[in-house]
């Protein structure tokens, strides 16, 4: 007799799924899961409150969702979007980076990734960037600032060797916090408590093709203080520096606030000329 599968299941769900007013047959009245949600902590309340596991709680971009800001891929044509591209290159882990598309209202959208260890080197990181570049109407290349340091032995930069290979790149931001920061007010929205409708969307949406990127968001966490430390301090403003090399590359995009540029319009001289008649 064939062995039984073995199948598991989770529903996750708010607080308010057990308010009378608010709920779905709620045995709760609302005044008092207000008053029992003001004794908890901001980590308990997205165990408690929303539902979450508790492996979640810690993360950094706790409003990112993959019901939300993950969609499937369109085209981004060059009418109708500009591309920016970030590179998180690194010696020994694979070379990271992005592509954001930004259409007319400034809705932005991370349309492509790299997440490559190239074994042939520079070489091979430059032919993947602009087999991926040339698929979009690029506006602009940044990259780690540590890339921009020249090596002692060669005395030229990663940079400059990229530059060689035909790409040209100038250095993001360090400005880290700030940069999370404006990743985390890219995913704010907000809905109606039936949640059926959207008050205010989302300024970011991710690819489901980024999987990288994707499983970053979810799994970037912030730092903590471990054993007694735990109860002599207040919460770390850091995050753990790791599982963020995507993550970085989005932050930088967004800090510099990419903005959609008109397609120029190039005329056609000749046509004009074979269009003219001197005698009208």
């Amino acid at each position: 007799m064939p062995e039984a599968e073995k199948t598991i299941a989770h529903i996750q769900a708010d607080v308010e799924a057990a308010c009378r007013e608010h709920g779905i047959r709620g045995h709760l009245e609302h005044k008092d899961i207000e008053n029992m949600i003001a004794l908890y902590s901001e980590e308990e309340k997205q165990a408690r409150v929303h539902g979450k596991f508790q492996h979640l709680v810690g993360l950094r971009f706790k409003r990112f969702s993959r019901n939300i800001h993950v969609i499937r891929p369109f085209e981004v044509s060059q009418k109708d979007f500009t591309v920016y591209h970030s590179l998180d290159p690194h010696p020994r882990t694979e070379d990271a980076g992005l592509w954001l598309a930004v259409d007319r209202k400034g809705t932005k959208f991370v349309c492509d990734e790299l997440w490559l260890k190239c074994e042939n080197g520079t070489q091979e990181l430059a032919t993947r960037v602009k087999e991926k570049n040339s698929l979009y109407r690029m506006e602009r290349n940044t990259i780690d600032p540590s890339a921009a340091i020249e090596d002692q032995h060669s005395g030229k930069s990663l940079v400059s060797r990229l530059s060689d290979l035909g790409l040209t790149y100038i250095a993001a931001t360090k400005a880290r916090s700030q940069s999370d920061k404006r990743i985390e007010d890219a995913l704010a929205f907000q809905q109606l408590p039936s949640q059926t409708e959207m008050i205010k969307a989302p300024e970011l949406y991710i690819f489901d093709t980024c999987d990288r990127l994707i499983w970053e968001m979810e799994h970037y966490r912030w730092a903590e203080w471990k054993g007694k430390s735990a109860d002599d301090h207040g919460k770390k403003q850091k995050t753990l520096d790791k599982d963020d090399h995507a993550i970085e590359c989005l932050g930088r995009l967004l800090f510099q606030e990419p903005q959609f540029y008109e397609m120029p319009v190039y005329h056609n001289s000749p046509t004009q000329e074979a269009n003219y008649d001197p005698y009208e």
